[in-house]
């Protein structure tokens, strides 16, 4: 019997999209389910580490979207079929990672005009060498919404 996974997380992609991707390259069904913020308040005390995004595999709860991305990639079949391979996966997981963290710099940026501006600095300053070195195009805080 095929295992029920369940991936929980705010309703933008951000930090729980790689994991989505990797459900839709695969072909595999799961749960989608997103919360809004006083849902997360009450489940936050719950979880492992107090963290999201959260993947449930009949029954079982873990965390950190790293871990949760390399597992579902073993999972379905697109982990690596050498240990070259799965190095690879784990550096394009560390990869948008490190590009979900700018977006995440400048989203929460302390300065309302500077976060909504189009070449925000943080953007503009790390945004282009994760862009060269990762097959994304279109770089914009608003596409990971």
């Amino acid at each position: 019997m095929a295992p029920k996974y369940k991936l929980t997380y705010f309703d933008l992609r951000a930090r729980g999209e790689l994991t989505r991707l990797i459900f839709a390259a695969a072909g595999v069904q799961y749960e989608d389910y997103r919360i809004d913020r006083p849902s997360w308040a009450k489940l936050k005390e719950k979880t492992p580490m107090g963290q999201m995004p959260l993947l449930e595999v009949d029954g079982k709860v873990m965390c950190q979207s790293g871990a949760i991305a390399r597992y579902i990639a073993r999972e379905t079949g697109l982990g690596g079929k050498s240990s070259w391979e799965e190095a690879q996966v784990d550096m394009f997981v560390c990869g948008v990672d490190d590009l979900i963290t700018v977006f995440c710099d400048a989203f929460f940026a302390p300065d309302q005009a500077t976060k909504m501006q189009p070449e925000n600095p943080t953007l503009t300053r790390k945004g282009p060498n994760a862009k060269k070195k990762l097959p994304i195009s279109n770089l914009s805080w608003k596409r990971l919404r």
